[in-house]
């Protein structure tokens, strides 16, 4: 499956480092991506590092400091122009499936609805002020999102108080646990017996976060 991704910024913080980890697993089961950002940054760079195509343009990205009424007209423009970028760039590319990650992207709901593909919105956040801006998105996750990805429990039933939570998969952040791992762990061959017990338990705690797919077919 061919997906196009749009993500809100180029840092190397959470949601970044999030995708990365996404864009590991969707290589992994087949998948090709192709990312959209508004900007270059350190994430660039390990995308570069990953072969991944990056289109950079601007998204009309949702910040705070738009929240005022000249802000928000100048938020609907730049919108209304990423929409039109962003189908293109489905049409050209023979794209399958939207994916949004965090809820700072619009543009990309909006593209993948008009062009009636499929689209998955990844939720990192609890935004409950201004409250317009929690009861617009609530309404655009609810009715421009075939699926709703989010990370917690805590977000999930955030969200869930106007979304129905069939609609919404929850998939804790995956870390790779192999770096935190005792050297006997890591060793070929069985535990040794006497391992102190407290590291299993900190090792299975971790297992419990490890990396897992988006099931994306299921939609």
């Amino acid at each position: 499956m061919k997906l196009l991704i749009l993500h809100s910024s180029s840092d190397l913080y959470g949601a970044s480092k999030i995708l990365l980890t996404s864009l590991s697993l969707f290589k992994k089961h087949g998948h090709e991506a192709i990312v959209v950002l508004s900007a270059k940054g350190e994430l660039s760079e390990q995308l570069a590092q990953m072969d991944v195509p990056v289109i950079y343009m601007p998204l009309g990205i949702i910040r705070r400091k738009y929240m005022n009424p000249r802000g928000l007209v100048n938020r609907v423009q730049a919108t209304r122009q990423a929409i039109k970028a962003i189908k293109a760039i489905i049409v050209a590319e023979k794209i399958e499936l939207v994916y949004s990650n965090t809820t700072a992207v619009l543009a990309g709901a909006f593209a993948a609805k008009q062009l009636g593909i499929k689209h998955i919105w990844h939720v990192h956040e609890i935004i409950q002020r201004p409250y317009f801006l929690f009861r617009g998105l609530s309404y655009l996750l609810k009715n421009y999102a075939d699926k709703i990805v989010v990370v917690s429990k805590a977000v999930q039933n955030h969200w869930s108080k106007n979304i129905p939570i069939s609609k919404i998969l929850l998939v804790y952040n995956g870390i790779d646990y192999s770096e935190y791992k005792s050297p006997a762990a890591a060793a070929d061959g069985p535990r040794d017996s006497a391992e102190p017990q407290q590291t299993a338990q900190s090792e299975s705690r971790l297992r419990g976060s490890s990396l897992k797919p988006i099931p994306i077919y299921n939609l």
